[in-house]
């Protein structure tokens, strides 16, 4: 059974938000504020809308004829940086240089043309640590003919006030769990 997020209403495995926390798709720490009802790693707890996934433009995706080829019409990429690497790599041990792409073709980024929007936890290689960041496509981003997100009005922020989304976690967080729903209720700030 799924338990709806109370901000943005994607659907998250109940077992590791009730039953055994931190087991599932969150660690312990997010299922915590999942349930106190401060959202999930989608709308990154709050924060981000998650209509346009952050960027203020209407996402297009479509495989056969993306819109933009930088990001596909998802309006984001993904972007790396490493640090403390030896040669031959040596180029990219700078705070403002980005790849993006495996394989070929890879695409560089200096850091002023990015707007990054989540930094992910960095992972140790075997050249170095590498930092993925996901940021706004700076194709898309310098096209103003785009449409702009209605929810969010193109700033790529959580719009604070969506009571049905509140009730409808609520409601499958009651359904989904054996504790107490006074408990429950409590944790989530109602009481």
């Amino acid at each position: 059974m799924d338990i709806h997020c109370q901000i943005c209403r994607e659907p998250w495995d109940s077992y590791g938000i009730t039953y055994s926390m931190g087991d599932g798709d969150m660690t312990i720490e997010e299922a915590r504020k999942f349930r106190r009802g401060e959202g999930c790693p989608s709308c990154g707890f709050g924060k981000f809308c998650t209509q346009c996934n952050a960027t203020g433009i209407i996402p297009t995706s479509s495989v056969l004829r993306p819109d933009c080829k930088t990001c596909n019409g998802q309006r984001y990429i993904i972007v790396r940086r490493y640090k403390d690497l030896e040669p031959p790599h040596k180029f990219l041990d700078h705070d403002d240089r980005y790849q993006s792409g495996y394989g070929t073709p890879i695409s560089y980024f200096d850091k002023r043309d990015l707007k990054i929007i989540e930094e992910y936890p960095f992972s140790i290689r075997k050249d170095g640590i590498q930092i993925d960041s996901k940021a706004l496509c700076p194709d898309c981003r310098a096209n103003e003919d785009l449409e702009r997100c209605s929810i969010c009005k193109g700033t790529g922020l959580r719009i604070q006030g969506d009571i049905e989304a509140k009730l409808s976690g609520i409601e499958s967080l009651l359904e989904a769990s054996d504790e107490e729903p006074i408990g429950l209720l409590d944790e989530a700030g109602l009481l």
